[in-house]
């Protein structure tokens, strides 16, 4: 999961600055900070022009839950969950091919 990677890298961060702190703790703190961030005013005007011409997906790599309450705090309604596909999902994370070939 994401909480493990960010934990992982904040561990490193931590150890090689010698910063002291409990980034088993911290790592929430940067989870947080991915919920409720606000899209550009032009991205939803823009999902909707492209959506009549297109079928559009989402590929991300997040977990489930921050893309989703990103999309719910913006009003993003317009993809089903069959177009969405993230690292959870998947289980790899861009740029591993994998990623992309699961996609398609």
């Amino acid at each position: 999961m994401e909480k493990d990677i960010f934990e992982k890298s904040l561990g490193e961060l931590y150890n090689e600055y010698g910063i002291f702190g409990d980034y088993h703790k911290d790592v929430n703190i940067m989870l947080d900070t991915m919920k409720n961030r606000y899209f550009f005013p032009e991205v939803i005007d823009t999902l909707h022009i492209l959506q009549s011409k297109y079928n559009l997906i989402i590929g991300s790599t997040t977990d489930d839950e921050p893309l989703f309450q990103n999309l719910k705090f913006n009003n993003v309604d317009i993809f089903n969950s069959d177009n969405i596909f993230t690292s959870e999902r998947l289980k790899c994370y861009k740029p591993d091919k994998a990623f992309y070939n699961s996609i398609l």
